[in-house]
């Protein structure tokens, strides 16, 4: 009977790596919270989609508009950070900090 080592070592190479990773893919992330969406129209008729995620120690809304623009604004403890899309218009930027305003009450 011939021994083939180069089939012995591939096999538990497979074996080695299963036995590794099989662990990791039982891994849950704690962090993971629901996303939710309103639809919203406005007063000139566009509908906006409205998004709020609660983080762990914050929370992050985001405003997108028909035309593909967004606005997003998180907050992490006692810092926080806003930003978009850099062609929103004077009214589109009215509208998010209307709805933003609306959300948190």
């Amino acid at each position: 009977m011939i021994f083939d080592y180069n089939k012995v070592d591939l096999t538990s190479l497979i074996i080695l790596i299963i036995v590794i990773m099989l662990p990791f893919s039982f891994f849950i992330p704690m962090n993971a919270s629901a996303r939710s969406q309103q639809t919203i129209e406005l007063s000139n008729g566009e509908t906006v989609r409205v998004s709020f995620q609660e983080q762990h120690n914050g929370y992050e809304y985001e405003v997108m508009f028909e035309n593909g623009r967004s606005y997003f604004y998180e907050r992490s403890g006692n810092s926080s950070s806003a930003g978009g899309s850099l062609d929103l218009t004077h009214e589109e930027r009215e509208w998010q900090k209307k709805l933003l305003v609306n959300m948190n009450k």
